[in-house]
Parts: structure tokens; C-alpha cells; sequence
């Protein structure tokens, strides 16, 4: 099973090269082993500035000093990790989130509406 993934992110890690795309596939196929049971170092639950607090979770894959990598993930309703956002915090630090999380907010709020109405036409008869 693919995790659901917005658009940005399908196009983030297509860019990465080969080795990097390994590091963070191994890091998002533990993510969906593990859902909410994953642990450090490579998933941190509960984003606090996060307004879907408790279902906002990063990725975690740092490579090196210029390569440190997060993926933002929401557990909607179904438990399902859905990748909202991805980049490298290399360099900017703890902004990265200030700027990123609220973007990563809306994407989720989208992403719960599409699974709303999805389930709700599929529960009709």
C-alpha cells in the first residue's frame, strides 16, 4: 500500500537522488509498519504547534549537516499516516517548522474532507 501523499511531496522525493530516496523510503516503510507506535529517532509524534495536535508526526532522516530531512505525516480518523509535506530544515532550524506546520495544517484539513466525503459516499447505499 502507497501512503497517501499530497502532490508536493510525490514531487519532492522523485527529486531526491538515489541514495537519499533509500534513506527516506527505509524511514517512511517503518512509518507505515509502525503508525502511531513508531519511535524516535525516526518519527516524532505530537507536533505541539500543530493545530491537528495530537495527529501531527514528522519523519525525521538527517544525513549530514546540509541534509536534514523532514517529512510532516497527519493520522486522520483511519490511522493511515497521509504524507502532508517534505523538506530539508538544513540550515534554518526550528523556523522551518514556524513556516511549514501551518502548511501542513491546511493539507491536512483538505486531506480530511476528501476522506470524509469518500467515506461517506461509500457508505450509501
Amino acid at each position: 500500500m502507497v501512503l497517501p501523499r499530497h502532490p508536493q511531496v510525490a514531487r519532492w522525493l522523485q527529486d531526491l537522488d538515489d541514495e537519499t530516496r533509500g534513506e527516506v523510503d527505509e524511514a517512511l516503510d517503518y512509518l507505515q509498519q509502525h503508525g502511531r507506535a513508531a519511535a524516535m529517532p525516526d518519527v516524532r509524534h505530537r507536533i505541539q504547534t500543530s493545530r491537528h495536535f495530537p495527529d501531527m508526526s514528522e519523519v525525521r532522516v538527517s544525513i549530514d549537516d546540509d541534509h536534514v530531512y523532514r517529512v510532516l505525516v497527519g493520522f486522520g480518523p483511519d490511522d493511515v499516516p497521509a504524507l502532508l509535506l517534505a523538506g530539508n530544515k538544513a540550515g534554518i532550524g526550528n523556523r522551518w517548522y514556524d513556516e511549514n506546520v501551518p502548511v501542513a495544517d491546511e493539507r491536512f484539513d483538505t486531506y480530511l474532507t476528501a476522506l470524509a466525503r469518500s467515506n461517506a459516499t461509500t457508505e450509501e447505499p
